[in-house]
Parts: C-alpha cells; structure tokens; sequence
C-alpha cells in the first residue's frame, strides 16, 4: 500500500534527488548481491572468507559447488525483507503534501509519549524503564528522536497571537487576553508534553540516554532561541532567556548523569568487542560476510576474555554494518551522511522568518543527529520500530515544503493590513438643490 501511494505521486522523485535515489536503489541491491551464487573460486578470490570456511564450518574441504557471497542467505534474505518497511515508509512519507505530513506529527508524538508514560509507570513499580522495548537504551532512542520535535512545535506556536492580534487589540493586557484564550493551550501542552518525555528519557537511566539529552538541549538552544513563534517575537531577551534555561537545564543534567544513570554493563567490554569487530571487518573485506550475518560471522572473533556471553551485535551499527556490507556498505553510509550534511545547510541558509514545518524540519534533524551518535554505542537502528520512526524524520528532514500549503497562523501573522474604506457621509433629499423639472435624486 505504502509504495502505490508512493506511485500514485511519482512527482515526488524529482524532489528527492539523484543521489538520493541512488544510494537507496544501492541499498536495496546490496543484500540481493550478496545472494546471488559464485563459483568457488570467484567466492574465495573476493575475501578472506577462504581461511575462515574451516572454523565457521561452512563448507567441507574441497567442495567446489557455486554458493553466495553472504555466510548465511537465510539471514540475509530475512534483513532484505526487513529493510523493505522502513525505506516504503521514507519514500511515501517524502511523497507526502506537507500540510500532510505536518498532521502525522503530533501522532508519532502521542507514541512517543506513550511510550515514555509506561516506562515512568515501570520506574515507579521499581522495575527498569524501558516502555514496550526490551532495552532501556532503545526506550531512551524513541525519545531522544521525538523531544526535539516536540520542543519545535512549542517554539513554532509561542507567540503567535500577539503577532496575529496585535493589530486588533492594543495594549499588553488585551494581548495577554487573547494570547491565554488563543495560543496559549496549543503552546502548553507540546511544553508539558516536551517535560513528559524530557523525563522519561532521564528516567531511563541510560547513560548514553542522558548524556545526548545534554547535546539535545545545547543543540536545540543553539537553533530555536532566536526563533520563537518563527521569528522572536520577544526580541533579544526571549533569545536570551531562552538560552538561560537552556543552559541551567544542560547544568542541571551533569550531576544526573553522574549520580542517577546506571553503570552500563558493557561500558569496558565495548572496546573490546569493537577491536575484535575491526579484525572481522579486514577479513571480510570487500564484500563484507552478508547483510545481517554478524551473529554467525563474529563466532571466529570472539573475544577470549567475554566467556560465556554471546555477542549478536557489535554496539556500533557503523562497524556492524560495513562488516556485513563490505565496501558498498561503507560508500552507502558515507554518502547518507554527506547528503544529511548538505540538507543541513540548505535549511539553516533559507531566509525570513521559517515556517512552523521549517522548525519542525529542524527537530527532526536534530533528532536524526542524535541517533546517529547513539549508534555509535548501541544497535537502535537494528530496531524495527526506532527504524520506522526514524525512516519517518529522515522523510520530514528531506521534505521540500511546498508553498502552497502555507501555515494558516504564518499566513495571517504576515498579510498586510488592509486599508479601511471611507464611506462618503448620506446626504438627505433635503439638503440637495432643487433644480425645477429634474428628479433631486437624479441630479
């Protein structure tokens, strides 16, 4: 359904760009690559994989039947499919009218929120807080996405009645009137909504949930201080306000991660599986050992010292991935990050004052931002549902907002007074000049 109504708007394509639908068509290509039989010879020539047939018991000695180059296609036909759902969502969510796609905000919110309530419910029962995931880390994922978004849309509607009304209704207590009656629910509740999950992150108890929430609030003071209600509306000391409770908030989080955050388990043995993920990664090299072979793959690396565990992940998707995905893998990662990079710039060098999308734009750049670093020390995008969501903000991130589906608000906060037409004063019969043989009236 998801690509018929991708199809159904092929206008789209244009808009997202060669690169763009390169690097996805190379995505989709990889795993079927992987698949597809070589002879033995040609099998062995393209890695190391020849030395490793012994110990990961692939093959008998001297068999040369045609087989692929993934280590297991079972696993690899399996990651195929499950890559399928969030590329469908990114292209028909980019496909999407923006007034559209503005609508579908608040529900992935109202997920995030809910997720956030049941991990407080599960902190309060004294159990981990971790929502319906299985890792508190990949709770603190979900949020670190979705609080960005929010803090966005309470910027984008802070203020926005005194600008729209101001014209109509002088002085601060009238402004005040209208702005308590108008605007002021829509702004209060992203505010309660944004310390809902603010909370929720921090109750986590994830390290690495709390020290990006510290990135979370520098980033987003350093990109919507100067952008109340679009513009600030406030002027410099709403800029500067907004910084210090920006930084007394980002002061606030030090002792919380010092105190409060758990101690991560594999807070040590990380580098140590990171440095035996580096040797798998030289000796599948160029090919990788197959989209989603880690598991089978990492068996020959095993750490001596990590007895009795089993590592099914490397905590960080980068190595994970060009260890399964070879070099194709590591262009594709290169060249998603260039094109994040190049967004980035478009955005913040548009002009005027940015439209309620633009700032939501924004956060869910921000959002991206954040679990690109969190990747770099857990697996979260190896998890389906924090791979749809974030499927979904990278289709809002590369949105191009369509002018004609203007905000309502930004619209009427920006159109120009009309001048007011003077009706010309009603003269009675009486005081016209009677001019004899005409209707007065006629005259």
């Amino acid at each position: 359904m998801l690509l018929i109504g991708a199809i159904k708007r092929w206008q789209f394509v244009k808009q997202l760009g060669t690169p763009m639908l390169v690097l996805l068509a190379m995505m989709l290509a990889l795993p079927l690559l992987q698949l597809l039989p070589l002879t033995f010879s040609w099998w062995s020539s393209l890695s190391l994989k020849s030395s490793l047939i012994e110990p990961l018991q692939l093959v008998k000695v001297g068999d040369q039947l045609p087989r692929p180059l993934t280590l297991s296609p079972a696993l690899t036909e399996f990651s195929w499919l499950a890559l399928l759902p969030p590329l469908l969502l990114f292209v028909y969510s980019f496909s999407l009218k923006t007034r559209t796609l503005r609508a579908i905000v608040p529900l992935f919110l109202a997920m995030a929120a809910f997720e956030a309530v049941i991990g407080l419910a599960q902190y309060g029962a004294g159990l981990s807080s971790m929502g319906t995931y299985a890792n508190r880390d990949h709770l603190a994922g979900l949020l670190e996405m979705a609080l960005p978004v929010s803090l966005a849309l309470m910027v984008a509607n802070l203020g926005h009645a005194s600008i729209a009304h101001q014209h109509r209704r002088r002085g601060w207590r009238a402004r005040l009137d209208v702005w308590l009656t108008t605007y002021c629910n829509r702004s209060a509740i992203y505010l309660m909504l944004s310390l809902g999950l603010m909370l929720g992150l921090i109750f986590t108890r994830s390290r690495s949930g709390v020290a990006l929430a510290m990135v979370l609030v520098l980033l987003c003071a350093l990109a919507f201080s100067s952008r109340i209600g679009g513009r600030n509306v406030y002027g410099m000391l709403g800029t500067w306000i907004a910084a210090g409770l920006s930084l007394a908030l980002l002061v606030g989080l030090v002792p919380v991660l010092d105190r409060f955050a758990l101690e991560d388990p594999l807070k040590d043995a990380r580098w140590t599986i990171y440095s035996s993920s580096l040797e798998a990664v030289q000796a599948f090299l160029p090919m990788g050992s197959g989209i989603g072979t880690f598991s089978e793959a990492f068996q020959r690396f095993h750490p001596d010292t990590l007895t009795g565990v089993t590592i099914n992940h490397a905590h960080n998707d980068y190595l994970q991935w060009v260890m399964e995905g070879g070099v194709i893998a590591a262009i594709i990662l290169l060249g998603l990050l260039l094109l994040y990079g190049k967004h980035w710039i478009v955005i913040m060098q548009q002009k005027g004052t940015p439209s309620t999308f633009k700032l939501v734009q924004m956060g869910a750049g921000i959002g991206l931002f954040l679990m690109l670093l969190h990747s770099l020390v857990d697996f979260n995008l190896r998890i389906p549902a924090n791979q749809i969501y974030f499927a979904f903000l990278a289709a809002i991130f590369f949105h191009v907002e369509q002018k004609e589906a203007a905000d309502p608000v930004q619209a009427e906060r920006h159109a120009p007074r009309q001048p007011v037409a003077v009706s010309a004063p009603a003269v009675s019969p009486q005081a016209l000049p009677i001019v004899p043989g005409k209707n007065p009236f006629e005259q």
